[in-house]
This record gives C-alpha cells, sequence and structure tokens, in this order.
C-alpha cells in the first residue's frame, strides 16, 4: 500500500549573512594590497617640482603622457598639443602619437622626462618590494567569521525547528558540534583566500609592475591595471562566501534531518532557464544541464545524486553542496 507524503518546510537561507562575509575578505583585499599600492602611485614627485611648469610638463610629471622612442603618448588636450606643435611635434594619426625626436626636445621638457621616468621606476620598485612582503598566512588569519557563525545558524536553526515540529522535537547542537562545525566554515575560507593570494593575486600583481618596468605605461594605466585585478578579487570573494556559507547549511540540513528521522527529499531548482542539453552553451543564470534533470527527483540524503556533467569526474552531492549550487531540497516524511 502506498504510504502518503507529508512535505515539510522548505529552509531557506538569508543571503545577508554570506553578504557579510563576503564584506570582511574584501575589505582585507582593500586595506592590506590595493590601498598601500595606490598610496605608493600617488606621491607626488617632489623633484618635479617647479614655479611655472608648462602643461606639458604638468602631464609629464603625473604620467598622463609619456616619450618613448621618438613618440609622446597619452592624454592630448588642445593646450599639450599646441605646446608640442610649437616644439615642431607631427602628429601621427594611425599610433595616435606626436613624434618628435628627442634632440630636438627643450632641456625643460627633456629633464621632465627623465626625472619623471626615474621617479616611476622607484616607484615601481617600491610596488614591488610591497608586493613581495605581502604575507598571505597573515592575511588569511585576519578572516574571522566565527562571530558571525552564531547568528548564521540561529537563525536557520529557528527554520529547521518550525521545519519539524509537526513530527519531533529538534535535537540540539552541541557546543563542541558548534565549534566543529564553525571552526571548518572559518578555515576553509582561509585556505581558498590564502591560495588565491599566493598562487594567482601576487604573482598577477608583480607581472603588472614589471609589465610597466618594460613598457613604460602611464601610472593612470597601471593604477587601472590594480583596479581591474580588484575587481576580480571582489567576484572571488563574493564566491567563496557564498559558496562556503551554502555548503555549510546544506551539510548543516543534511545532518539535522537525518537526526530527525527525515532521511529523503525532492531535489528543486530555482526558477531559472535550465541548460537544454550538456552540450548546450551555458548562459550565466541557467541552471546546469546535471541539476536541472534531477528537479524532482527523490534521493536520500544519505546517497545523493551525482551532480556533475557526463565526461566529468563523478561527484555526489545534496542540494546546495555542488559548487556554486543553487539548488534546495524539500524534505519529506513517509507516513
Amino acid at each position: 500500500m502506498e504510504r502518503n507524503i507529508l512535505t515539510l518546510k522548505v529552509i531557506r537561507e538569508n543571503p545577508i549573512h554570506s553578504d557579510i562575509i563576503e564584506e570582511k575578505i574584501k575589505e582585507i583585499f582593500r586595506e592590506y594590497i590595493y590601498l598601500p599600492l595606490i598610496d605608493i602611485l600617488n606621491l607626488e614627485y617632489s623633484v618635479l617640482k617647479n614655479a611655472l611648469p608648462s602643461a606639458l610638463e604638468e602631464a609629464i610629471k603625473f604620467g598622463k603622457i609619456v616619450y618613448s622612442n621618438g613618440n609622446f603618448f597619452g592624454k592630448f588636450n588642445a593646450k599639450i598639443s599646441k605646446e608640442l606643435i610649437s616644439y615642431g611635434a607631427k602628429w601621427d594619426g594611425r599610433s595616435s602619437t606626436f613624434k618628435l625626436a628627442e634632440s630636438a626636445i627643450p632641456f625643460d621638457i627633456r629633464n621632465s622626462i627623465h626625472l619623471s621616468r626615474a621617479a616611476f621606476e622607484t616607484k615601481l620598485y617600491q610596488l614591488d618590494q610591497k608586493l613581495a612582503q605581502i604575507l598571505p598566512d597573515e592575511l588569511a588569519s585576519k578572516i574571522d567569521v566565527a562571530s558571525q557563525f552564531d547568528t548564521t545558524l540561529w537563525d536557520v536553526e529557528k527554520q529547521f525547528k518550525e521545519s519539524v515540529k509537526k513530527i519531533t522535537v529538534a535535537p540540539q547542537l552541541t557546543e563542541e558540534q558548534r565549534k566543529k562545525v564553525a571552526d571548518e566554515w572559518q578555515n576553509n575560507l582561509r585556505l581558498y583566500f590564502k591560495k588565491y593570494v599566493t598562487e594567482e593575486e601576487i604573482p598577477k600583481l608583480r607581472q603588472i609592475v614589471q609589465e610597466n618596468v618594460f613598457s613604460g605605461i602611464r601610472r593612470e594605466n597601471l593604477i587601472q591595471g590594480f583596479i581591474d585585478s580588484y575587481g576580480v578579487s571582489k567576484s572571488k570573494a563574493k564566491f567563496w562566501a557564498h559558496q562556503e556559507t551554502n555548503l555549510l547549511m546544506a551539510k548543516y540540513k543534511e545532518t539535522k534531518y537525518v537526526e530527525a528521522g527525515v532521511p529523503e527529499y525532492k531535489w528543486a531548482c530555482v526558477h531559472m532557464p535550465h541548460q537544454s542539453s550538456p552540450k548546450a552553451i551555458y548562459k550565466p543564470g541557467d541552471v546546469r544541464y546535471s541539476h536541472g534533470i534531477l528537479e524532482g527527483k527523490i534521493f536520500s540524503w544519505n546517497n545523493p545524486p551525482i551532480t556533475t556533467a557526463p565526461g566529468q569526474s563523478e561527484r555526489r552531492n545534496n542540494p546546495g553542496q555542488d559548487w556554486n549550487c543553487r539548488c534546495f531540497a524539500i524534505p519529506f516524511i513517509r507516513i
């Protein structure tokens, strides 16, 4: 005889919890890596100060105009262009530069070029030294999210008690269990951060600096390189925070529901377009094919389904445990 099914209330994670963690990680990137680099570049070149610098000298001083191999590169306004033409410089539309032999450049301008180049190279050296002094272990240790754990867990525990109140009294986590889960959550975030800073972030930033040493790119382009890199780091912070928080909650629900005598669930996907086949082009926001085909199917917490695409190394996960998984479990019992 077919038994009836009692569907339990779904536990929904509050994104504000992972948002708080994301901000903590972004703050470390900002305060301990990027702002110190920008501060080095924003120091004025005192050796370049003079009483009445020309528009061209000012632009050279602040790296807006660069002279290299007989060409002036940069952003030319009417005043600077007029000054260059007065020295005999010729505009080259193909390369968007003013051409002028170094011997034809007035002494004051030539001196500014050399001083600016020397000052910029000094700053590049300072940047490289600063990056070499960054200690990933030390930065990772600043990720302190243990205090956030109880707030996050308290919110989910309230929902869990509401979900199972019709069938049982919700078991409580012991202090030892809470500490173990909180430490694992924090340590995972620290490991991701340290690995990224060591293997990607610092090498990438040092490469940006070194490329400027050899190419003579303007200071504003160097700053833009740092800004672009920071944008990537912020995306990483967002991913780690949401991924680890989702994984924490997925593991918590798995443990608590099994303990409460709720061994099964229905797989549910977010209401987004589903990837139509494993070979279809994936669009950001779509539910991946290997997850979409699981929707509505019944699984046990102790025997999760395969969530990887055909041809990939096989992994089994409950909802929310796979990388960037937004699926969720609808728990139920047979009565």
